[in-house]
This record gives C-alpha cells, sequence and structure tokens, in this order.
C-alpha cells in the first residue's frame, strides 16, 4: 500500500460522504483510507461504514484531534501518510502531485496542499509564524514564499521514514490547534524539508464547531503558549517572549481576549515540567527544576496582569 488517508471525524455527517467520494473518484493512486471518529453524535459512523473500502475506528468520546490521528497513524500501512480534514473536497486528483513531490527529493518530510475556501479564494498556501508571539499565519497570496514555517495539517503528507523519526504528534494540544505547527517544527529540527506543493488543490469548507468564541479564544492561545514552550530555550522565553506578551495584554480591552490569555498561560503554567520533557531529542533536555520553577513564575505572572486588566 503506497497511500494511507486518515480522516479524523467529529459530527461530520454533512460532509463526510462528499469528501471521502471525491477521494475516491479523482484518486489514480491506490490509497487505504481510515476514518477515526471522536464519538460523534450524529450519522458520521454510519455514513462512513456505508462507503466501500473505509476502515473506521470509533472512540466513544472526543480525545481530541492528534490522539484520532495518532491512532489512525499507528494502523495505516502506507508508506505515505496523508491527514485530511472532513470538510474538505477535490476537483481533480491532489494526491499524486504530493506523492510526486516526496519521490522528488528525499529529504522533504512533509508537504502540503494549496486550500482553498468554497468561493474559489486561496484559504492556505502554507503558513508562517509570526515573531516573537508565535501566532500562526496562512500565506494567502498563492505566491511561492521563502520562509515557509508549516502547512496546515487540514491537508498534508508525511513521509514513513519521517514519521518514524518525529513520531506521534503530541496531544497536549487538546482538543485542537497548532499540533500540525508543532509537527512541522518537530520534523525541521530532525533536518527534514516541509513542502508545499500549489498542485494539490482542494476545496476546504472550514465547518463550524459548537464551540463558542470563547472557547476557541481559550484553546488558541493555550496551544501558541505550549508551542513556543517547546521550542524555545528558557531564556529567550523570559527574554523575548514574556514581555511581548505583556506589550499584548496591554493594548487588548475586550474581557474575552484578555480572560482567554489568562486560561492560556494558567494552562501552560500546569502543563510546564511535561512539555519540557518534549524537548528531549528535538532541542536537548529538557528544563532543568530551576528553569521549569522561572517559566511557571513568569506564566502565573502573565496571567494575574491578563485578569487584573480585565477586571479592573
Amino acid at each position: 500500500m503506497r497511500v494511507s488517508v486518515i480522516i479524523p471525524t467529529w459530527n461530520g455527517a454533512s460532509f463526510i460522504e462528499r469528501c471521502i467520494s471525491s477521494l475516491h473518484a479523482c484518486c489514480a493512486l491506490r490509497c487505504e483510507v481510515i476514518v477515526v471518529d471522536n464519538g460523534s453524535t450524529d450519522a458520521t459512523v454510519v455514513l462512513s461504514e456505508s462507503l466501500a473500502d473505509v476502515r473506521v475506528i470509533r472512540n466513544s468520546s472526543n480525545t481530541g484531534f492528534s490522539h484520532a490521528i495518532n491512532q489512525g497513524l499507528c494502523v495505516a500501512q502506507g508508506d505515505t501518510l496523508v491527514l485530511l480534514n472532513q470538510d474538505t473536497e477535490t476537483p481533480a486528483d491532489w494526491l499524486t502531485p504530493l506523492q510526486a513531490c516526496l519521490d522528488h527529493d528525499e529529504r522533504v518530510g512533509i508537504v502540503g496542499c494549496k486550500l482553498l475556501y468554497p468561493d474559489g479564494s486561496v484559504q492556505h498556501a502554507g503558513g508562517q509564524l509570526a515573531e516573537p508571539l508565535w501566532d500562526g499565519r496562512h500565506i494567502t497570496d498563492d505566491h511561492p514564499h521563502n520562509k515557509l514555517d508549516f502547512v496546515t495539517g487540514a491537508a498534508f503528507a508525511i513521509r514513513r521514514r519521517c514519521f518514524e523519526e518525529v513520531g506521534e504528534f503530541d496531544e497536549g494540544f487538546y482538543p485542537a490547534y497548532y499540533e500540525d505547527v508543532d509537527y512541522c517544527l518537530r520534523a525541521r529540527a530532525l533536518n527534514w524539508r516541509i513542502a508545499y506543493e500549489p498542485a494539490a488543490v482542494l476545496t476546504h469548507y472550514e465547518a463550524q464547531s459548537s464551540r463558542s468564541h470563547l472557547e476557541k479564544i481559550l484553546n488558541g492561545h493555550a496551544q501558541r503558549v505550549r508551542l513556543v514552550l517547546k521550542h524555545h530555550p528558557a531564556a529567550w522565553v523570559h527574554a523575548v517572549f514574556v514581555p511581548a506578551e505583556i506589550e499584548r495584554i496591554n493594548s487588548i480591552t475586550a474581557h474575552d481576549w484578555l480572560a482567554g490569555l489568562a486560561h492560556a498561560y494558567f494552562q501552560a503554567a500546569c502543563a510546564t515540567k511535561e512539555i519540557s520533557h518534549w524537548r528531549v531529542g528535538f532541542y536537548g533536555e529538557p528544563f532543568d527544576d530551576e528553569s521549569v520553577r522561572g517559566l511557571l513564575n513568569a506564566l502565573l505572572a502573565l496571567r494575574k496582569k491578563a485578569m487584573d486588566r480585565a477586571f479592573s
């Protein structure tokens, strides 16, 4: 089996048939399709199981994007492992260009797609991290960029050898956001190239979840801070990131944004020691106890500042 496509699902009944049918109709490569369902309460599982050549793994609850992906990766048989969101559709063969990109350069470990909005405008043509806060930014001008930090996990392919070296996705990015960025950065740290293939085109409907606007803010910032701690030395966090976060806090007036930041700092503070152990194999040893205490105190101080501003 050359290609395995892994589709994590959650209440995706309005999308999953169209997603898989377009995959089967347009794909010139033989591939296995693995659906990992995170406790859907609609007809997602029934619809998935009714489609030909689809393997369904069922979870009783929502275990998060990374956990679902890891479940699929662990059983996939392909030499190329493709992650695909349930709310995507392709009008043409997009797997062949992805595979060709990997075949052309053995240094490429991950290759991403061009994602379009339903109106045909570009949603994603690679991604960049804005320094020093590390806000993720999708490139949308559809021109080649020299600086490419990541490609979106909504649709990207991983070379098996890259997966074997980088390992599983970090399930601490729960329930979602920034886990794909983290994976790309970990691959780059092991000298794999991240590529963007504009000939691999999909439409991404970007389905709206039931989470509130505030929940999305909470989760997005929490995962951003986790990403920063995983990929920077403690001295940089204190000298560069913390002052930048203070400047951001001082510039915000919206209560929900400030509350979201406060929650993000607290969540990262609780996980500081656990986060540091992910650094082994990518950035040397984990933080020592003194560094962990220093980061913990800095994050709690940021939380207090955000809360004070929110309720002042």
